[in-house]
């Protein structure tokens, strides 16, 4: 059976883009990634599954609720807030020049989501794939964390509360 591709991938062919829920959307590619995007706790059918014993016995597993899993990635600090520019601590957090941005949850409630596509160039390879890889993750619910060195850096981390999706 053939592999895939023979070209292993790496962070240089990452990218990282941020979406909004607006009919037509708002996006932002994320500058400056560190390359660490991370989507944890994915399960077929983003499903838990659930475990009954009897007298400490096994004796069945059924699906249960879903199942969140969890996305993260850190990028370097170039700007925080700013009314006109844009930065990407004003998109995930609704503020400044991404004030108006719509959430991808907005019919359910009035908590703040976005979609992070992240995309594994397979294309420009010396021996190229078929097509890029693009994992979608929709409803994430972020939450920032910044912290000083060198360089000063961003995180964000938080739940997918929709589908994970693959291209």
């Amino acid at each position: 059976m053939a592999m895939e591709s023979a070209v292993p991938k790496h962070l240089h062919d990452g990218t990282l883009v941020l979406k909004d829920g607006a009919g037509t959307p708002n996006t932002l590619t994320v500058p400056h990634c560190l390359g660490n995007y991370k989507l944890t706790g994915m399960k077929p059918a983003q499903r838990n599954v659930n475990k009954y014993e009897s007298r400490a016995s096994l004796v069945g597993i059924r699906k249960a609720g879903p199942s969140y899993p969890n996305l993260s990635f850190d990028w370097i600090f170039t700007g925080l807030s700013d009314a006109t520019l844009e930065t990407v601590y004003d998109f995930i957090m609704k503020r400044g020049s991404f004030a108006s941005n719509t959430s991808t949850t907005e019919a359910k409630g009035d908590a703040y989501t976005i979609d992070v596509e992240w995309t594994v160039d397979g294309t420009s390879l010396p021996d190229p794939d078929a097509a890029d890889h693009v994992l979608t993750a929709e409803d994430w619910a972020p939450e920032v964390e910044v912290s000083e060195g060198e360089p000063n850096v961003f995180s964000a981390s938080g739940e997918v509360l929709g589908t994970v999706s693959e291209t």
